[in-house]
């Protein structure tokens, strides 16, 4: 598996992957509002580093720049649990240093995977998909 910045080549399967991931995921959210359309819409301005294996996308990680926030980060459910997620995170980190993040409180185990990589909840919010954490890196590695 390697990291490496997008390439317009892999937005067909990388429209996939978060399509197929935030509808497995958000099962509170009404789904029939995702589109395999809303990737390159909702990471429009932002640096994309995507994970491929075999030539094949399976995960990415969008960063706001401005504000070092890590916007997205989703990876296929076939890869889930396999270290996509850890690589992805902490090659932004390595390249933007200390980043924040707001993830769904609902996300119980986004949260997890988050607080064991360093990141602590910096207060509470609500939007229209429901409440969500601040949350920033409370050390580098």
């Amino acid at each position: 598996m390697r990291i490496t910045e997008y390439h317009p080549s892999f937005a067909s399967e990388l429209s996939a992957v978060y399509l197929e991931s935030r509808t497995s995921t958000f099962t509170w959210l009404n789904s029939s509002d995702f589109k395999f359309s809303d990737f390159e819409k909702d990471t429009e301005g932002e640096t994309i580093l995507l994970a491929v294996l075999d030539e094949k996308a399976i995960g990415f990680i969008s960063i706001w720049e401005p504000d070092k926030f890590v916007h997205h980060l989703y990876v296929s459910t076939e890869y889930l649990g396999k270290g996509v997620g850890s690589l992805l995170l902490s090659s932004a980190q390595s390249l933007y240093g200390k980043l924040s993040l707001k993830c769904l409180v609902k996300n119980q185990k986004a949260i997890r995977f988050y607080e064991l990589r360093g990141f602590t909840k910096k207060s509470k919010h609500r939007d229209s998909t429901g409440e969500y954490y601040l949350m920033e890196m409370s050390t580098l590695d």
